[in-house]
């Protein structure tokens, strides 16, 4: 019965706190990144700037969820990994993820069936 008390105690705090989080960042007008302290980062190409990538960190930074996002450029594994948001390197388009790159080989994706044009990274965020 004590685990259970205990469960249920510790499944309430981390609600409670969910909740202050919440009611802070709303209340504020604050990211729930920043309330916590965190700050997450978009990743992107760091050989070039070119307008793909800058319309895609524009975009992603216009969301409350990224509004206040560091921006670091890197090709470095390590660093994708790490990364909160992949913009235009990676080689990998997987939306949930935050991963938005157009270069890879068998990549067709496009706005929906009506159009035929490939997306870029910028077009990928946007969708």
């Amino acid at each position: 019965m004590a685990d259970i008390l205990e469960f249920r105690t510790k499944w309430q705090l981390k609600w409670l706190e969910k909740l202050l989080v919440h009611t802070v960042a709303i209340s504020t007008g604050m990211t729930i990144a920043a309330v916590c302290g965190v700050q997450l980062r978009v990743l992107t190409v760091r050989d070039h700037h070119n307008s793909d990538e800058a319309l895609a960190v524009y975009m992603l930074r216009q969301t409350p969820l990224f509004k206040d996002a560091g921006l670091v450029r890197s090709r470095d594994p390590a660093k994708l990994a790490e990364a909160d948001v992949v913009v235009d390197v990676g080689g990998v388009y997987d939306s949930s993820a935050h991963k938005y790159d157009h270069h890879q080989r068998g990549f067709f994706e496009t706005f929906d069936d009506k159009h035929k044009t490939k997306l870029s990274s910028a077009g990928l965020v946007y969708k």
